[in-house]
């Protein structure tokens, strides 16, 4: 009941109402288990809700109502749920599985504490019973504001009179099965309703850089102005994962660590140091040293274990010789868990000393500083890297609460603030964000806090330079990125943005160079890092190259049409028509809006938008 002495507000919201079809005749079959089926529905109802972003106002019985600040996301929500309850029947032995009905209406409410009510909510109700069993209807407001933001297709349901509704109702549905699975599709920069207007370069490139911070910000290759053959001879160091002895099942303690430490180790810059990404395949298998000295030209091998108790820490570190196996050295190090990060400052010295490495004043400069003071702000980081690392939306929204916990028991944590800032730009990257620019400023303010607190975060940095390269700021976006190569040359991240930049600039020599270098410490290479470079390539006519490059395939190629976009045109350049052709039909089925102009135009130099252009025109794109 409304109480009359709160004060109440009206706003406009995207109503969602859920209902179970035929429920009746689902509890006279079998009472019990319908009861269970709908609490677990229920149960994961919440869980949706809330990872797009939405509040769950209410359940009664089998229906359950929910409101979001925007129609994409309550859209996503409602094929998320859907596709989790076709799972759901699937995995059970329930004879008659759940199908809800969903209706989503945008439309004005009015807000009574927790509670809402309105013509808003009643559309949306009356707009559910229209829906089939297991799809969604829509009205049209909402159809109007979701344009084609996501690949559902929405079919004309007609004009209904409802009870209590004075004037029709015009609906659109859509029926299972959904394609649109637990993660929201992701709005690439050259579809034509994202406002942002930024470069091809920028589509690319902060995927590449998405993509790594999701492997926990790896380390990379070498300073501008290094020639290649230089980053080859310099001695390759590959960090495997330390094993965690406290509790196997959940290392994100232990993989936290050893990327804090493959971090800092690549601030010498005498060393190639091998990435995250390069060397987490090998964490979960006895040590072969002949396969990383194969697979990853890696010279030196460094591995070890982890414990620890509340009040203890005890690290078992072992260097090893590559070449001929043999063990350089072996410590050990036991400590109050306070003092963890000392022990991680110990380790990089050690190994830099071990492998002859001057450990100068300004490399000193260099090692690891003590990021927080609160131990249990930096748990609460590591738990948000690990949930990082799914690119999920859920894990995405979970790290956030986490990386705020962290701000939360200390504000001054530079690195909390960072890993905040990647999570907003992550949003953009994958269209989890309704309002993209707003975001990224949120994004550039939350770096901007890391860099008052720590000047020299290279976290910070790269995700400022990943803002910048968004909005099309590519000048400011360069500086931004070869800063953070001069305090740390062996960050991948870094590095790749700023090859691309520079390719996209028109810089294709130091722009390839550059990303053949990040794909040297990243051999795990994503379709964004390889199209990245097959863009350069084209532009600089080594078809050959770009079509060789592309053609192997690589994480994302499935969800991504962008290398096949890019892969048609070169082809098609070769004169390889029907291979042409194949990669246009993977491009539309991936995304069958594809707009090659638009595609082409982005990348912002008329000249090379041209050469681009020409290349997907040949290949058979519209």
């Amino acid at each position: 009941m409304n109480d009359p002495s709160r004060p109440t507000t009206r706003r406009l919201a995207a109503i969602l109402h859920a209902d179970v079809a035929g429920y009746s005749a689902l509890m006279n079959s079998d009472e019990s288990a319908t009861q269970s089926a709908v609490a677990r529905s229920m149960d994961r109802a919440r869980e949706t809700v809330a990872s797009h972003g939405g509040r769950l106002v209410g359940t009664a019985g089998d229906a359950f109502l929910a409101e979001f600040p925007s129609v994409v996301e309550a859209v996503a929500a409602a094929t998320e749920f859907q596709n989790a309850m076709v799972e759901f029947g699937a995995s059970t032995s329930f004879q008659s599985p759940l199908a809800f009905r969903i209706g989503i209406n945008l439309g004005d409410v009015i807000a009574d504490g927790d509670d809402i009510f309105g013509d808003g909510i009643n559309v949306a109700a009356r707009v559910q019973a229209l829906a089939p069993p297991g799809g969604i209807a829509i009205t049209s407001a909402v159809r109007d504001q979701l344009g084609r933001r996501l690949p559902i297709a929405f079919a004309d349901g007609g004009s209904h009179s409802v009870k209590n509704i004075p004037d029709p109702i015009q609906i659109y549905v859509a029926s299972p099965p959904f394609e649109l699975r637990t993660k929201a599709y992701r709005r690439r920069k050259y579809l034509p309703h994202l406002a942002l207007g930024a470069t091809l370069g920028a589509i690319l490139a902060l995927g590449l850089a998405v993509a790594a911070l999701m492997d926990s910000y790896q380390a990379g290759s070498p300073l501008r102005g290094q020639s290649s053959e230089r980053a080859e001879n310099r001695p390759v160091v590959a960090i495997l994962p330390f094993k965690d002895q406290t509790n196997e099942q959940d290392s994100y303690f232990a993989n936290g660590v050893t990327e804090d430490v493959i971090s800092h180790l690549g601030r010498f810059s005498e060393l190639l140091v091998l990435s995250w990404n390069a060397v987490a395949p090998f964490g979960n298998r006895p040590v072969d040293i002949e396969a990383l000295r194969s697979d990853l030209k890696a010279r030196y091998v460094v591995g070890g274990s982890i414990h620890r108790s509340q009040e203890k820490l005890r690290l078992n570190v072992q260097l090893t010789d590559a070449r001929d196996g043999i063990l350089m050295w072996s410590r050990r190090y036991e400590t109050p868990i306070e003092d963890l990060f000392e022990v991680q400052d110990r380790i990089t010295n050690a190994i830099a000393g071990s492998l002859a490495v001057g450990v100068g004043r300004i490399e000193q400069q260099r090692a690891f500083e003590t990021p927080t003071e609160a131990l249990d702000a930096y748990d609460l980081v590591l738990r948000g890297r690990s949930l990082i690392r799914r690119v999920e939306r859920k894990a995405n929204f979970e790290a956030r609460k986490l990386f705020r916990a962290a701000i939360e028991k200390d504000p001054n944590y530079a690195d909390a603030h960072a890993s905040l800032a990647w999570t907003q730009v992550a949003d953009v990257w994958w269209g989890w964000s309704e309002w993209p620019a707003n975001a990224l400023e949120e994004a550039i303010k939350n770096a901007d806090r890391a860099l008052e607190l720590d000047p020299r975060n290279i976290l910070a940095m790269t995700a400022r330079s990943e803002v910048l390269f968004l909005q099309d700021r590519l000048t400011p976006s360069r500086a931004q990125c070869l800063r953070a190569l001069e305090i740390n040359p062996n960050d991948a991240q870094a590095r790749a943005t700023c090859g691309s930049v520079m390719v996209f600039s028109g810089d294709f020599e130091e722009g390839i160079r550059n990303l053949e270098l990040s794909m040297r410490i990243d051999p795990d290479a994503t379709s964004w890092n390889l199209t990245n470079l097959a863009v350069g390539y084209y532009l600089v006519e080594r078809f050959e190259d770009a079509a060789n490059l592309l053609g192997g395939g690589a994480r994302g190629f499935d969800e991504d049409p962008a290398p096949h976009a890019v892969l048609a045109a070169a082809n098609a350049r070769l004169g390889r028509m029907e291979a042409a052709q194949r990669e246009v039909e993977k491009a539309l089925r991936l995304y069958p809006f594809f707009d090659a102009a638009i595609f082409a135009n982005n990348i912002g130099n008329e000249e090379n938008s041209k050469k681009l252009l020409a290349g997907l025109r040949a290949a058979g794109f519209k």
